[in-house]
Parts: structure tokens; sequence; C-alpha cells
């Protein structure tokens, strides 16, 4: 997925340099040193000042995200555009609607 067919925020933030996404790319590690993360992929690593957790049932695989009291749940994450009936929401769809 590039910044050119990702709508809506991320791309946004993509196109200013600001961050950087990494699809279908699995983590094996973080580990971080001189306020700095690293993360480390069977062929590649990374270095980035901050990281977004974002690996679904697998959250807690981490040393760092272990303590985290996170449980897996069934279902799918959908980014939708909004509508102006969607902006009228103050609060957040999410699961067993909590």
């Amino acid at each position: 997925m590039s910044a050119a067919t990702d709508p809506g925020l991320i791309a946004n933030a993509q196109q200013t340099g600001l961050l950087t996404c990494h699809y279908n790319t699995e983590v094996i590690s973080l580990e971080r040193s001189n306020d700095q993360w690293t993360l480390k992929t069977a062929q590649d690593s990374f270095n980035h000042a901050t990281v977004v957790v974002a690996n679904g049932h697998k959250f807690t695989q981490f040393e760092q995200t272990a303590p985290i009291p996170a449980y897996p749940v069934r279902g799918q994450v959908s980014h939708i555009n909004t509508t102006e009936a969607l902006k009228q929401l103050k609060t957040v769809l999410c699961y067993d609607a909590t």
C-alpha cells in the first residue's frame, strides 16, 4: 500500500516524511537503545524514534508488550472514509460496544 492509495490521515502523514509504514513485515523483536527503537525482521532492521504496535492477536508477543493486559478478540478492523453522520459520533466503535 502506498500513500497514493491509502486515504486519510496515514497518507497525509506519509507525504510529510514524518511517518514511515512497513506493511506486511513481520517484526521478530523490538529493542530500545539511545532513544531509538530497533525493529528486527528476518531480513532487515529498522530504527525509529516511535513505534506503533498494531499486530492484532500477537500484540503481547514482545517483551515490552507482554505485561499489557490485552487479549485477542475475534473480529476485524475496518478503515472507512468518514461521512457526515459518522463525524457526529462522540465515541469509538469497538468490540462488545463498550
